[in-house]
Parts: structure tokens; sequence; C-alpha cells
């Protein structure tokens, strides 16, 4: 936190001393500011290397992870509740804060997949690994806007010539999971961690003008299930059943199996589904463990899986298919003990992928 200066008044007529508090006051910037940087790659230049480069005022020395944001936001209107986790589980980078000052970290990959039109630029995230105490304070454009904010340094050859750019940042902030509902984006510091022991997380948020933002690809999403051959039978093939969902579920003894994942494939059809991965499941010794492995591409929501001796949950004696009825949710992997003999296993997820 920035430490304030104390300024000692000495008023001699009344003999009272006064102490008063001068901290410097951050210099808004406005979000439709027009004279901020912009970066486009000229036509003809191959990227070559991108760093972000932050200042960190009070270092903790945790480990810090850089995510691709992957909705739009506002810095003068987000929130930890309507940010929503809108992030990519994907690490692009990882620094350590273990020292005040400029750190510079490699985000390459996550800057090329912006001016390419991979993705679209939504900025970058940082979260602390451990959630826990210390946390990491960082600069933002609200103090000494030229000289304290956030950058990338994009590097490129044209020509056969070497270029090195500089782009700071136009949004930088951080969200508060104690203040879910709390907008931060006039304060002139940002966070990632707890502030103490029993405080809650902080991430920090920064985007960036390059120029230009990519429609964002068309994404599709569709309900999956585990699929186990053999030993799979598909809901409508059980009796009585409470409704007309597709799905498996796979009979099995003790063993080691891996079982293919389909999305959309309706009528338990596999031609008409995707393979999107595949389903680890290891049962010895009255313990099971089922996870789920997607494919690159495949981005995996809920998961609902049901491990029992029946081969779905029954309600009002009736099969249920819903997977919000299964008694294991919302894990991965997913570990079950106390079991013995064969058992039943359905495994249900929601899985999206971009579609070009």
């Amino acid at each position: 936190m920035r430490k304030p200066k104390t300024l000692l008044v000495t008023v001699i007529f009344f003999a009272v001393i006064i102490f008063t508090s001068c901290q410097k006051e951050p210099s808004p910037v406005e979000p439709n500011q027009t004279s901020l940087p912009k970066f486009s790659l000229p036509e003809g230049a191959t990227l070559v290397s991108a760093t972000f480069n932050v200042n960190i005022l009070v270092a903790s020395n945790q480990n810090i992870n850089i995510h691709r944001i992957t909705n739009p936001w506002e810095e003068m209107l987000v929130t930890w509740n309507n940010f929503g986790g809108s992030f990519s589980p994907t690490i692009e980078a990882t620094f350590n804060a273990s020292a005040t000052g400029w750190t510079s970290v490699d985000v390459t990959n996550l800057v090329a997949s912006w001016l390419n039109g991979t993705y679209p630029n939504y900025g970058l995230l940082l979260d602390q690994v451990d959630k826990t105490w210390p946390r990491t304070e960082y600069d933002t454009r609200e103090y000494d806007f030229s000289a304290n904010a956030s950058y990338l340094e994009i590097c490129y050859s044209l020509n056969g010539s070497a270029v090195c750019d500089t782009t700071r940042n136009i949004g930088d902030t951080y969200i508060y999971q104690l203040n879910p509902d709390e907008n931060n984006g006039y304060k002139g510091e940002m966070y990632t961690g707890w502030g103490y022991y029993n405080d809650l997380e902080k991430q920090a948020l920064v985007k960036f003008d390059l120029g230009f933002t990519p429609p964002p690809p068309q994404v599709q999403c569709e309900t999956a299930y585990a699929y186990g051959g053999n030993a799979a039978t598909c809901f409508f093939n059980l009796s009585p059943i409470n409704a007309n969902n597709w799905g498996w579920t796979n009979y099995i003894s003790e063993g080691s199996y891996k079982w293919p994942i389909y999305a959309g494939a309706g009528q338990c059809d596999i031609s008409k589904g995707t393979l999107v991965g595949n389903l680890s499941v290891e049962y010895f010794a009255g313990t099971v463990t089922i996870t789920y492995e997607l494919d690159p591409g495949f981005e995996l929501g809920d998961t609902h899986v049901w491990v029992g001796t029946t081969p779905l949950p029954l309600k009002k004696g009736k099969y249920t298919t819903a997977p919000g009825q299964f008694n294991h949710n919302f894990k991965n992997p997913v570990v079950v003990n106390g079991l013995s003999g064969k058992i039943y296993i359905a495994a249900h997820a929601g899985v999206c992928w971009d579609v070009k």
C-alpha cells in the first residue's frame, strides 16, 4: 500500500498540534480517452516476441498466473460478480512477485492469438496460485499514467529489420471476492491474493488496444457422455424411466478403463456425435477414480457423475436421467471409496468448443 506523507502543523496561538495526511490522488483516465497508444502489427511483419511489463509496488514472493480473459469488461463497471470468472483456465505465463519494481513476463503466444484472430482481445487476468496471504500490489494507470501503467513490448521483424514497440494498457483494475459488487476502476493500485490470513481472493485485470478486436469465434456447446462400449447401456433401454434423455450408464468390475466421450450423440448414436476426449476410470480395492480428459480445443463445463449399484438414481420407483440427480457433481476427478463388486458409472458433462 502506498505510504502517506505526514505533515505536522503547529498552531501557536491555540497550542494545538494538528496532524494531516497528504496522499497523492489518482489522475482519473476516462475510459473512452482517444489519445492512448495503439498497436497494430504492420502488414508483412512477423511477430517475434511479446512481453507483459508490470510495476510491483509490494512484493509477496507469490507465484502469479496469467490467463486470457474471455469476455468484454469495462474498467469502471467490472466487479467480481459481473465478471463471473470470465477467463480461460489455460495458464499463459507465470511469474514470481519476489521483488518490487518492473517485472517482465513473456506472453508471445497470447498476443499472437490476439493478432491473428484466434481469440478476441479482451486482455489478461493475474491470479495468485496460492489462495492465501500475503497479497501482491501493482501500479495502475491512474498514477502518473505515462510512467507507471503496465504495458506490452511487442517485437517483430519487417523487411529484414528488427523493431520493438510498446503499448500501454487502456484499462486496469482488480476484482475482490469479499466485496463482489464493488468496482475498483479508479483506484491507484491493483492486487492479487489475500491481504491477511482470513481475507478473500483478488484478481487483477488489464487490457490493451492492439488496433482491433477480432470478432469472437462461434461457440458450440453440447451435452456429452462417456461411452463404455460393451459395458454401456443406452438410457432408452432402461425401464422404468422418467424421461427420454440420451446417454449411457456403464456396468463394470474392478479394473482400468479408458472410454471415449461423445458430445451431441442424440439417441445414443455415436455417428452423430463429436468425440471430445476420454474418461479414465481406475477401479481397484473398493475405490474408483474417474477423470475427464478432454482433447485440445474443447472446454469442460459442469460435470455430473453417477456411481452406484443401480444403473441410474431411482426417483419414485423410476430411473432418472437428469444429470443434476447424480451423486457426484462438479468435480474432476471424482473419487469414491467403500465400493465392492460390480458398479454402474454414468458420466455427463457440458462441453464447448470454437466453430471456425
